[in-house]
């Protein structure tokens, strides 16, 4: 086999690569020779990534929540004096919960767009597991905000982003009757959150009220067909 061999000129020259101690050793070989020698080793390719390798990009939801700390350490060009200051903002997780994922979705939905001080008051109340979890990781990120974001006010702060995702499920053996046996998951989830420095945002959508009375006024005013 002529792999790995370099062709340009008039032969074919073979790169010995032996350990460090010994010559490097370029041998001419002449075409139509059969390679028999068992000491050579082929020329591997050069160093570096390939055009497979730098290709290897992906921009999906999984990368976003494995690099969700690392959004703390993203540094703004400086601002204008015309421009309104930047709203300081803190990215904290916490990671392989014993939970349902769509369990804490539901509590992530409820507090979705409230301050925080409203939000802990919520989860305070909430007899659930996840709601105690959850309660401790907006603490953690009230408390990373102060520290480290120069945010002066605790409570001048809301809920911009809050969801959950799916974390490493364990599988385990389900014994059965009669030496049967099954495989079952121990499930795990991840919590995530970004706090923004200001007010919560009003007027964000229409109210359930408003919705509901949107959807009587439809039926009423819908038209029946065969009818008197």
């Amino acid at each position: 086999k002529h792999e790995g061999l370099d062709r340009s000129g008039g032969g074919e020259f073979l790169l010995d690569r032996r350990p460090a101690g010994h010559p490097v050793q370029t041998v001419l070989l002449h075409e139509h020779v059969r390679l028999s020698r068992t000491d050579r080793v082929l020329m591997s390719p050069a160093p570096g990534p390939g055009p497979q390798q730098l290709c290897r990009l992906h921009a999906g939801a999984g990368l976003q929540a494995r690099n969700w700390e690392k959004k703390n350490l993203q540094v703004f060009p400086p601002q204008r004096p015309d421009e309104a200051r930047r709203p300081a903002e803190v990215f904290h997780s916490r990671r392989q919960i014993k939970y349902s994922k769509d369990k804490m979705w539901y509590l992530a939905k409820l507090i979705r767009g409230m301050s925080v001080d409203q939000a802990v008051a919520q989860l305070q109340f909430s007899d659930k597991k996840g709601a105690r979890i959850m309660k401790e990781v907006l603490l953690e990120a009230q408390d990373l905000a102060v520290r480290n974001h120069n945010v002066e006010h605790r409570s001048n702060l809301y809920v911009a982003e809050s969801f959950s995702g799916k974390g490493q499920y364990l599988k385990r053996i389900r014994y059965h009757g009669r030496g049967m046996f099954g495989i079952m998951d121990r499930v795990y989830c991840s919590y995530f959150v970004r706090l923004v420095e200001g007010a919560a945002p009003r007027g964000a959508g229409p109210s359930r009220l408003d919705r509901a009375q949107d959807h009587v006024h439809k039926l009423k005013n819908r038209t029946i067909i065969h009818s008197l």
